[in-house]
């Protein structure tokens, strides 16, 4: 057990006061005039204070959004439970031990013990993490899970005599060769140069003892010597048992970037980005989920990774036997505008209309000779979007050959492909991987979303998701987050039955408890607080998106719900923000109407906010979707996902069974930001 002092703050002082008085201790604890304590991290505290610009004013006069997702409870510091209480604690689940008289003695967190103090208490255990319980809440009831043993990725830069350099405060030369180093260490050691986003905890699956990860270095700044891969062998504690190294020369001066990209299995990980400057200063960042999401990942037979360079893409395909790089020549202006388009074309089939009458957002059946018109049309979109990507006539012979290796294995049996990106959103399964369009003859098998799972994984900067597993031991939460005045405006019950389909469940005998919100206040709330129960958070209301160039910019797009009510992305950062992360990781479904011009907003919008707070991830639609088709894929999804099974073997599932069934191919227009292999265990349907 560590014990380490925290400053102790009456909530009278203001925000500047508690902060100095804070200097370098690890947790501020401050106390309020009815005796009750919150718990947080001093720079956690300035950041709230500062986005509400209250600095100078009595904590006690925050908004509640500020302290009241950090309000911990009481036990007294010699009660006879308080071991027992304590070991019940999760992670961000903290208790405030009082002496009889209610004075603060001990902050208590899982297996740790922070001791009261003046300023400038003793640092204590990093990476705590935000501790947030609500005021008078209870810990679960729990049994002690055993920490897992912290590690890190240790990033080191080495001279030709094998010294070792900072690039921080050493340039590299031009005509000079180094060794970049990686391996898995108990330590962070001095000599590491990528000091964030580097922590490597996980857990590993039942009987493994050993992981190969291959770590691959892509870059057009360093000479690399013909050593693109090398392989780190993990155990399942301790050093990792091997050193990757690789040598590389800078081509230039000024600014060199070396990306380092971790996979296992065929699976995108994570990227470490490294800008060295030669003659001038570092910067790392880490992107992509975390190194420890290695260890529960399964295997993709395609991954393909895509990251900014500049003005332009980075493709990097890995396959069984396949390891092929290119670059785009698009700009994200032209990328912008190619999805633009390729979305405008999608929704002219969705709203598709014959004779007066539009067959789509009518009913769920087409009938054949419809089916074969719009499916001519979206073949084409999709073949068009693919020719302008790979084949385009700035696409040099490394960029076709890439793309002709993609359609080669795209046209075989069922594939789990992943997509991993930076700026660079598509409609995926719209792509049509025919090696010459037709229009006289057709294959739907050659939709890309129709034959083959297909994930696209978010950036992670947080890095808080490591698992595709959803704990429903105890049941599933989950939140419906709806516009009722949808029924009023269609006078259709398109909101009620959804209710009902969820009531059914629960009298039926599912596990689920449900928490219906019908306002934007009432969702602003749900979302302020990061304590909150929800495991799944679904949507079903009207969604507005704005474009950069668009008045109020990206964060005016707005979700819209009952009484006219709405939310806006900068509503979310400034009452709901980020820095309260999600206690349960929950699955977002944002099933809304008017979603037509959602699809930079998921990108650029809610996706990247929800994934911030600690989503696990997004599932969105491309385009609008057709009421009816809406409402029937939930339930059809929802159907299967409540028995445990994975959601990109679901979505594959129901886009073959709408279009074998009801020649309808609205399916491709749900894209999944999230694992595939994401499931409840164990499933909660009656």
């Amino acid at each position: 057990m560590s014990e380490s002092r925290v400053v102790v703050v009456k909530a009278s002082q203001t925000g500047r006061q508690a902060l100095e008085q804070a200097g370098d201790a690890l947790y501020l604890v401050i106390q309020f005039a009815d005796g009750s304590f919150a718990a947080m991290k001093p720079a956690d505290l300035r950041a709230k204070l500062n986005m509400w610009k209250i600095l100078d004013k009595p904590l006690e006069e925050a908004p509640k959004n500020v302290l009241a997702p950090h309000r911990v409870e009481t036990i007294l510091e010699d009660a006879p439970d308080l071991e027992a209480r304590r070991g019940a604690l999760k992670a961000g689940q903290a208790l405030a031990a009082v002496s009889a008289a209610g004075e603060f003695r001990m902050l208590l967190v899982a297996g740790q013990t922070f001791r009261g103090g003046g300023p400038h208490g003793e640092a204590g255990t990093k990476g705590l993490g935000t501790l947030s319980v609500g005021a008078g809440s209870t810990p679960r009831s729990a049994a002690p899970e055993q920490a897992p043993q912290k590690r890190y990725i240790n990033v080191e830069l080495k001279d030709s005599e094998e010294k070792h350099l900072d690039p921080k405060t050493k340039p590299l030369k031009k005509e000079d060769v180094y060794s970049l180093i990686f391996d898995v260490d108990v330590e962070l050691r001095a000599t590491a140069i990528a000091t964030k986003g580097v922590e490597f905890a996980y857990q590993f699956q039942e009987g493994e003892q050993l992981v190969k990860m291959t770590v691959r270095l892509e870059t057009e700044d360093f000479d690399l010597f013909g050593e693109q891969e090398k392989t780190l062998l993990v155990p399942r504690t301790g050093k990792s048992k091997n050193k990757a190294s690789f040598l590389m020369q800078p081509l230039h001066d000024g600014e060199c970037q070396v990306n380092a990209v971790f996979l296992k299995d065929g699976n995108f990980v994570q990227v470490i980005v490294l800008k060295f400057y030669v003659g001038e200063i570092f910067q790392a960042t880490t992107l992509g989920r975390g190194v420890e999401a290695a260890f529960a990942v399964q295997p993709r037979d395609v991954s393909l990774t895509i990251l900014r360079m500049a003005d332009e893409f980075k493709l990097i395909l890995i396959s069984p036997g396949v390891a092929a790089t290119a670059t785009l020549p698009i700009k994200p202006m032209e990328l912008q505008d190619i999805a633009l388009q390729a979305r405008e074309k999608l929704l002219a089939v969705v709203n598709f209309t014959q004779d007066k009458r539009a067959f789509y957002q009518a009913a769920l059946d087409i009938p054949p000779e419809i089916d074969a018109q719009t499916s001519r049309q979206l073949a084409e979109v999709g073949f068009r979007l693919y020719q302008r990507i790979f084949f385009g006539p700035s696409a040099d012979e490394q960029c076709k050959n890439l793309g002709r290796k993609l359609r080669e294995l795209a046209q075989k049996e069922k594939l789990k492909i992943q997509i991993f990106s930076q700026e660079f959103v598509l409609p995926w399964g719209l792509l049509y991987m025919a090696d010459r369009f037709d229009p006289n003859r057709v294959d739907v098998q050659l939709f890309l979303g129709l034959k083959h799972i297909i994930e696209h994984i978010p950036l992670q900067q947080s890095l808080l998701v490591t698992s595709s597993r959803m704990d429903a031991s105890s049941g599933l939460t989950v939140g419906l987050n709806v516009n009722t005045d949808i029924d009023k405006q269609t006078r259709y019950p398109l909101v009620g039955k959804q209710l009902e389909y969820w009531q059914a469940l629960k009298s039926d005998g599912a596990k689920v408890s449900l928490i219906k919100r019908t306002t934007a206040s009432e969702v602003t709330g749900a979302l302020s607080d990061g304590q909150g129960p929800d495991q799944v958070l679904y949507f079903y209301c009207h969604g507005l998106a704005q474009g950069v160039d668009d008045v109020g910019g990206v964060s005016a797009s707005t979700l819209m719900l009952s009484g006219s009510s709405r939310i806006t992305l900068d509503d979310l950062y400034m009452y709901a923000p980020t820095d309260d992360h999600f206690a349960n990781t929950p699955l977002v479904f944002i099933n809304a109407c008017e979603s037509a011009k959602l699809s930079p907003l998921i990108y650029d919008g809610f996706v990247p906010y929800f994934m911030a707070k600690g989503a696990r991830g997004v599932i969105g639609t491309e385009v609008e979707t057709p009421a009816l088709f809406a409402i029937e894929w939930a339930k059809r999804f929802f159907d299967r996902f409540l028995k445990g099974e994975s959601v990109g073997e679901i979505f594959l599932a129901l886009r073959k069974e709408f279009y074998e069934q009801n020649r309808n191919l609205m399916g491709l227009l749900y894209a999944l930001y999230v694992d595939g292999d994401t499931r409840l265990d164990p499933g909660v349907a009656a």
